[in-house]
């Protein structure tokens, strides 16, 4: 997870659907629901604008949101951080208060189609119909449970957004808070065993990248002459490719490469 930088104002296009949400006579019930099924397309223009803004990798495991060849269309789901079946403005019946952070409120905010309750999210299956979902996706992935610990990815700023995490030997994603780590495990399930096999996959391919750079096969045991190859290599991990993109699983990508400077500079 990583911090997403969202605007101040919410989408043109989605203000005009709340506007002309406003002047119906009667308002639906499913206020989410009437935004996908809207004949105008705003919801497509939507995703795109969310999958744009976080340089079209997924908000949570950080994998590439990638576009269906025969569509066009992105595939990916929008994700509302605060569950919309609980934050919908509405007194949660008794089973609900069961996944709510604070459960002496029974009522909250409605927040089915707020801005920066929204983001864009893979579609949660990194392998074949065996293999367990993460992100937002049930049985194994968040799906209408609530984040106690992990907070809003817009919200706070980059500086202050520090999930403490770190990723092992074993490309496992880990965070030194208990609590944060659990829910990126048991809620998110961003340790799936496909995840980890496709960060270990582009790890591999930036390693042999720079062994090539370096003329060193082995060039994780030299010393500080390659700094400056690895250094080249980062800069490219944290800034965005020229067709608007990040590059997937960059945050591990990074943590790994500042960890290998680390340990040369000893």
């Amino acid at each position: 997870m990583r911090y997403i930088k969202k605007k101040v104002q919410e989408p043109i296009i989605l203000k005009k659907f709340k506007e002309e949400l406003s002047k119906s006579e009667t308002i639906p019930n499913d206020t989410y629901a009437s935004l996908r099924n809207d004949h105008t397309g705003a919801f497509t223009m939507l995703q795109e604008i969310l999958a744009k803004e976080q340089g079209y990798i997924c908000a949570y495991c950080l994998g590439e949101l990638k576009k269906d060849e025969i569509s066009d269309r992105i595939r990916m789901k929008v994700e509302h951080f605060k569950p919309k079946s609980i934050f919908n403005g509405q007194m949660n019946t008794s089973s609900q208060v069961n996944k709510l952070c604070d459960k002496k409120e029974l009522r909250r905010e409605d927040l089915r189609i707020d801005y920066h309750n929204l983001f864009a999210v893979c579609e949660g299956r990194s392998g074949d119909a065996d293999s367990q979902t993460h992100c937002d996706t049930p049985p194994n992935g968040k799906d209408d449970k609530e984040l106690c610990f992990i907070p809003n990815p817009s919200e706070g700023g980059v500086r202050n957004f520090n999930l403490k995490i770190r990723y092992t030997r074993r490309f496992n994603i880990k965070s030194d808070d208990k609590d944060i780590d659990q829910e990126l495990k048991e809620v998110l399930n961003l340790n799936e065993q496909n995840l980890v096999r496709r960060r270990i996959h582009v790890w591999n391919a930036i390693a042999r990248k720079i062994a090539k750079d370096t003329g060193m096969e082995n060039w994780e045991q030299q010393g500080k002459s390659i700094i400056p190859v690895i250094q080249k290599n980062l800069k490219k991990y944290k800034s965005l490719k020229k067709n608007g993109k990040y590059y997937e699983f960059r945050n591990c990508i990074i943590y790994l490469l500042e960890w290998k400077i680390r340990v040369l500079n000893k």
